[in-house]
């Protein structure tokens, strides 16, 4: 985690002085998690929310940070625990499962290349990725789990330049993000990787100055 933010704060600090546009999006979009297991619990997927800085480089290329908000509720399988927390071996009490939320916060940084027509820009991108993932089951046989994970973004897109200024952005992104888990039951620990990638689809209104 250390050495991703030194990478995220080098590159922002070189970048910077170099800097000819920036730009500030709100962005609103569906989050869809490819995991299967995922999605039976959490009803498939749900809204996500971010914020997201752009620096201009060198000439077409941009340095973008990016920080998004998920949150979701959802119930656990009949016989299992939820698809974070892992299959924990023993039956609940509950037929039809328990009551789970999940709160996931990814942050993003990396570089993005603009088609050169102007005012509407296609747009690809690729960089690294740190997430914040917290599980909270209400259940005595399972635990709630926090946790940081990493992993790598992709980004697409196209964006519309209105009045030199104001900026609406299509965007269609993947990201790629695993967690290090452990669950406890009868005095053993088990131990199992938690895949969140999923895609990331939706709109933003932003300004350049």
């Amino acid at each position: 985690m250390k050495i991703f933010f030194l990478f995220a704060f080098s590159v922002f600090c070189s970048t910077f002085c170099m800097a000819r546009e920036y730009s500030l999006e709100g962005k609103a979009g569906y989050f869809y998690p490819t995991d299967s297991r995922f999605q039976k619990v959490y009803s498939h997927g749900g809204g996500m929310y971010g914020l997201e800085f752009n620096m201009q480089t060198w000439k077409q290329l941009y340095f973008w940070s990016e920080v998004d908000y998920f949150y979701k509720t959802g119930r656990t399988e009949k016989k299992f625990g939820s698809t974070i927390n892992g299959s924990v071996p023993c039956k609940l009490k509950h037929k039809k499962g328990n009551h789970t939320h999940v709160t996931l916060v990814p942050i993003s940084v990396g570089l993005k290349y603009y088609t050169p027509p102007y005012p509407v820009r296609f747009y690809l991108g690729a960089g690294g990725l740190l997430a914040y993932l917290n599980s909270h089951v209400s259940s005595k046989y399972l635990h709630s789990k926090t946790a940081w994970g990493g992993g790598a973004a992709l980004k697409s897109g196209l964006l519309f330049t209105i009045k030199k200024a104001f900026l609406i952005d299509l965007f269609a992104d993947y990201y790629f993000m695993y967690f290090d888990l452990h669950s406890h039951h009868k005095r053993r620990v088990y131990t199992h990787d938690a895949n969140i990638s999923g895609w990331y689809w939706g709109g933003a209104l932003g300004y350049s100055f």
